[in-house]
């Protein structure tokens, strides 16, 4: 469908996995970025727990963008660079993203790239975290867009990063294991946006409707997107960032799975 992506790690099953179907992997969360990022005027782009680029590398960001990509994982990290040599204004931060600047380790052991966390157990692999909002205010933008994929420890970030930078802010979240009383936090700033639900619906998360989102981002990680209260953007023009195109291509590879066509 798409080129392949230049550089993965051999033998690492994401990036495998990625080389065989030639197109991101969340199809549906890509849809929503490249619709986004492409629709509006963003002064900084910054794709946290960037992996091997392919949000940026398939999107149709102008090449000339300013835009960061964030990546701890080393392996990874210099394919990361490789894959995206054609943007001409990238900064690659080789390090992972907290509430606060420190020193911690990267837990690598579930042999999926995707799947990389980070860990209070001591192991060789030593990472540098830096403070997300450092990262942003260094860039004095005005309106930023940011996908952040970490496997845990968004809640934190989303809230500190809102109170110390004066950016305005759309985030595309992961989210994993938020409490009821960390969401109902995030609805005081900002409208909050379902974008995992099927046939191509989006729902408005409201304090109403938040018990039974909260259980379901236990079960897995649920995409959401968090728009600024004072944004002008509303739940109709929320839904144009859904692609029938990427929920199409999710439906069938999800149906091939199911029967037994795995290598598709």
């Amino acid at each position: 469908m798409f080129n392949p992506l230049p550089s993965v790690v051999i033998n690492e099953p994401r990036g495998q996995l990625l080389l065989r179907k030639r197109r991101p992997l969340q199809g549906r969360t890509f849809g929503v970025f490249n619709n986004v990022a492409k629709r509006y005027s963003w002064d900084l782009i910054v794709d946290v727990g960037a992996n091997y680029g392919e949000m940026i590398f398939y999107s149709s960001i102008p090449k000339d963008a300013d835009i960061v990509v964030v990546e701890p994982n080393k392996p990874i990290f210099e394919c990361l660079r490789r894959n995206l040599k054609e943007f001409i204004n990238v900064i690659y931060p080789n390090v992972a993203v907290g509430p606060i600047t420190c020193v911690a380790f990267l837990d690598t052991t579930k042999g999926h790239s995707g799947r990389v966390g980070l860990s209070s157990e001591p192991t060789q692999n030593q990472i540098q975290v830096s403070n997300f909002a450092e990262i942003v205010n260094a860039y004095k933008s005005e309106k930023v867009l940011v996908k952040l994929d970490i496997e845990g420890g968004e809640f934190e970030i989303v809230c500190l990063t809102t109170k110390q930078s004066n950016s305005k802010i759309y985030w595309l979240v992961e989210t994993h294991n938020f409490t009821n009383e960390e969401f109902s936090l995030l609805l005081s700033d900002y409208l909050v946006f379902d974008i995992d639900s099927p046939f191509k619906r989006v729902k408005v998360v409201s304090s109403e409707s938040l018990h039974g989102y909260v259980e379901d981002t236990k079960k897995r990680g649920r995409n959401c997107l968090l728009i600024p209260k004072e944004s002008p953007w509303s739940l109709t023009e929320v839904k144009k960032f859904r692609s029938l195109f990427w929920f199409c291509i999710e439906f069938v590879a999800g149906f091939l799975y199911k029967i037994g066509l795995r290598g598709i």
